[in-house]
């Protein structure tokens, strides 16, 4: 299930679901238009045309945020990965390491705290 998950994702892009969703919007519209511009058809049909032309706009930008969802949580995991991947080279080095960010230490290393004799 999850490969089959992993394909469609990759398969389908943030664009291709907003063009489809338009799309079918912009054709039950016209097909509103077309059968129900002459009142000649029940107030019920009419009605339930509607419903299903909403459904479907509801339907395509639910997917899309899914779909952003996704992608985001995606991006957070790689970022965690690297940052553990960081901490780990980090913390095996044998040079000090420290990172400065406006005038404060964000970051140091043991070697770098045994250097600078904090520790």
């Amino acid at each position: 299930m999850k490969e089959i998950v992993q394909t469609l994702n990759k398969k389908i892009r943030k664009y291709d679901i907003i063009i489809l969703g338009s799309f079918v919007f912009i054709l039950f519209l016209v097909i509103e238009l077309i059968l129900f511009s002459e009142h000649s058809t029940s107030h019920k049909i009419h009605e339930i045309s509607l419903r299903f032309l909403v459904l479907c706009l509801i339907l395509t930008f639910s997917i899309y945020i899914q779909f952003i969802i996704n992608k985001r949580f995606r991006i957070s995991q790689k970022l965690k990965e690297s940052e553990e991947k960081f901490r780990n080279i980090a913390e095996q080095s044998l040079f000090g390491i420290l990172i400065e960010q406006d005038d404060v230490i964000k970051y140091a290393n043991q070697r770098m705290a045994i250097s600078m004799d904090i520790v």
